[in-house]
């Protein structure tokens, strides 16, 4: 049977020596049982915290139908014919000039739309590209750690932003993403990526990812840390949060029992551990020994 929130927070009543049932205490042990929790899913890539199924995202294909309205020097943009989605975030480029400006407002079905800074010419007709280049997740979602695509198939390599920039300059290339960079996060506080080359279809990408931790408030609650870990390793990292509060002499020896118990359960859930394959310089090969076919990724170009 899982220990409840409530039992949890009975537990450390009983070893910090607060009285649980008091309002104000049990406030307390709230706060200090979810800080514990935060604090260990920080500590490491728990495999129980990996998502159990993949968030699916679709990605957006370029907007080009009709022309658009620019003024010099104005921030409202006219299209002929109003588009039936908001490209709100979104970003355009018109055929009088080169440059990209990201669209700050829009309403579906509404000709008119914002742009972030003063258009550089006027063109009453221009044709045009809108592009969606940043591509959000949602609230589940705490880190990206890979990023899937069926066409090909491929697994999108993650970059650094300055590896991506020398692929991807003005967002000019368009074709099956097969690079992604994290960016950050969206207005919402949700973690953002941006893609190359940019989307030139429809297709589904499957994001992998770390779970965001969840607090826990009802009684009933279970924590996301397995149980044995739970009823041990969460309420030692909850006792020294108590006994810093409390001013009590005995946070640094808890700290200890916390370290040791933490350094235990990431053994336990190390991946491949005592499994990793071990690697020899080619000088220490026998004489006339065969280093024979050292594997590739399966996207690794052949012949390259």
């Amino acid at each position: 049977m899982s220990t409840t929130f409530l039992q949890l927070r009975q537990d450390l009543a009983n070893q910090v020596g607060l009285d649980q049932t008091i309002s104000s205490n049990d406030t307390l042990l709230k706060r200090w049982l979810n800080k514990a929790q935060q604090r260990v899913l920080r500590a490491f890539e728990w495999p129980f915290n990996r998502c159990q199924t993949p968030l699916v995202i679709q990605t957006v294909a370029d907007y080009t139908t009709g022309t658009v309205a620019t003024v010099l020097g104005s921030t409202t943009i006219t299209f002929s014919s109003a588009p039936t989605v908001s490209f709100t975030n979104r970003y355009i480029q018109t055929s009088s000039s080169n440059d990209w400006y990201r669209i700050t407002a829009h309403t579906a079905s509404v000709a008119t739309a914002t742009i972030e800074i003063g258009a550089l010419t006027t063109a009453p007709a221009a044709t045009f590209t809108v592009r969606k280049i940043y591509y959000s997740t949602d609230s589940t979602v705490d880190r990206i750690i890979q990023v899937t695509q069926s066409i090909l198939p491929y697994q999108l390599i993650e970059t650094s932003p300055e590896y991506f920039q020398s692929y991807n300059p003005g967002f000019l290339s368009t074709g099956t993403p097969r690079i992604y960079m994290p960016d950050g996060v969206d207005s919402s506080g949700y973690p953002q990526f941006k893609l190359w080359p940019n989307p030139d279809a429809i297709i589904n990408l499957s994001v992998y990812y770390i779970k965001a931790a969840v607090d826990m408030t009802l009684d009933a609650d279970i924590s996301v840390i397995p149980e044995k870990w739970r009823t041990s390793l969460l309420i030692d990292a909850a006792e020294v949060e108590a006994f810093d509060f409390l001013d009590d002499g005995r946070s640094d020896t808890q700290e200890v029992f916390f370290q040791k118990g933490l350094e235990e359960m990431k053994t336990e859930y190390e991946i491949g551990l005592h499994r990793h394959r071990v690697t020899t310089a080619a000088d220490n090969q026998p004489v006339g020994g065969n280093l024979g076919y050292m594997p590739l990724p399966f996207n690794y170009p052949r012949g390259s």
